[in-house]
């Protein structure tokens, strides 16, 4: 069967030049990132990408969501290939549909 791909995007301030997280932890706390990541683990086949707000040190922000596989979430990708990336997918495999999550996190060859 066919998998249709769509996608959200999230337009932040995190979609300018990311402040990064330097040294130290990754703050995956506010609202709306714990809000994308529910969605993903309540809906098969999806997945969000996040990355660090340009204002906030250290803070993660979802820059898109969407429906359907891998395709779609590199295409997401690609639009912020300069920064760092982190990236949850929920996929659903076999008869059983065994529910698999999958975390990504990209860092550009630059950093």
């Amino acid at each position: 069967a066919a998998t249709t791909a769509t996608t959200t995007t999230t337009t932040t301030s995190a979609s300018k030049k990311r402040g990064g997280g330097g040294v130290g932890k990754a703050d995956f706390s506010g609202a709306d990132t714990q809000a994308a990541h529910a969605d993903v683990k309540a809906t098969p086949d999806s997945w969000a990408l996040f990355g660090y707000d340009a204002e906030r040190k250290g803070v993660v922000v979802p820059l898109a969501t969407g429906a359907g596989r891998t395709d779609a979430l590199r295409d997401a990708m690609a639009a912020h290939t300069g920064d760092v990336l982190y990236a949850f997918m929920h996929l659903v495999y076999g008869a059983e549909r065994r529910s698999k999550y999958v975390f990504v996190t990209y860092v550009p060859d630059a950093l």
